[in-house]
Formats: structure tokens, C-alpha cells, sequence
């Protein structure tokens, strides 16, 4: 299926709160209310699983004001690959 601004985030990551109301675009301005660190791994992960690390550090606000969090494209980057 074709990716536009206006795709959910819920039709990959449906287990984050908020994501039927997050949209791709938001994603990458950073207004989608997600925030968390992307911690280093003591060990190399697999990607599917640092993905799965990167989500379980996530907290979604259901807000939409700018917040820098690099956790937005981590996850625009596991719906890309």
C-alpha cells in the first residue's frame, strides 16, 4: 500500500497509544505527542528487535506541540524498511 503524509501510525504499530490519531506527517515534524529515548543496547540487535526496544521506551501524550524526540524517526524508519 502506498505511504502518504496522512497514513495512520496504528497500521504499523497499532500497540502505541494515540496511533489511530498519528499520522505519518507528524511523525516527521515531530508533533505526534510520542516521546522516549533510543537507549544503546549493550548487545547488537536484530533491526526487527531494535524497533521493539525502541517502542517499549515510548510514551505517546495524545499531544501535538513540537517536541524534539529521535524516537519519531526510529519509528518511520521500521515503517520504511
Amino acid at each position: 500500500k502506498e505511504l502518504t503524509p496522512t497514513t495512520k501510525l496504528s497500521r504499523f504499530y497499532p500497540q502505541i497509544a494515540h496511533s489511530k490519531k498519528i499520522t505519518i506527517q507528524q511523525l516527521l515534524t515531530m508533533t505526534s505527542g510520542i516521546k522516549g529515548t533510543v537507549k544503546e543496547p549493550s548487545d547488537q540487535l536484530k533491526e526487527d528487535d531494535a524497533y521493539t526496544n525502541a517502542i517499549k521506551s515510548l510514551t505517546s501524550t495524545g499531544k501535538t506541540s513540537f517536541k524534539y524526540s529521535d524516537i519519531n524517526y526510529v519509528l518511520l524508519a521500521g515503517i520504511i524498511a
